[in-house]
């Protein structure tokens, strides 16, 4: 019996699968901070200002409803990252840059909620 092959494939296996693991968490991370960022360029293009007097001119519902979907995708993005303002192992506030994201998404979906009741 050849116990060193075996254990050398063992810890060889072990070690890629952490390795993968911890590419496709870093790959996760970094395709949300991208999205972080286009999403609201996206956005801003999408109501197509050039000029502060053309945001008068928008529709109401069609702004309401792009906005709150738009900060509440940044707020589920913001909450998959590991990131934090404040780093959760500070007691008591550190859980409240968490909740203040929760709170926001919240808005964005009362701000979709009355574009979509302005539409109709």
């Amino acid at each position: 019996l050849d116990f060193g092959s075996n254990l050398k494939q063992r810890v060889i296996s072990l070690t890629m699968g952490r390795v993968s693991s911890c590419c496709r968490g870093l790959l996760y991370q970094i395709v949300c901070l991208g999205l972080m960022i286009v999403l609201p360029v996206a956005w801003w293009s999408v109501l197509d200002v050039t000029t502060p007097s053309q945001l008068t001119e928008l529709d109401t519902s069609f702004f309401l409803t792009t906005t709150g979907l738009t900060v509440a995708l940044e707020c589920v993005l913001y909450l998959q990252l590991p990131l934090d303002l404040i780093p959760d192992f500070i007691p008591l506030i550190g859980k409240c840059d968490d909740g203040l994201a929760y709170l926001i998404m919240l808005l964005s979906l009362g701000c979709v909620a009355l574009g979509v009741f302005l539409a109709v």
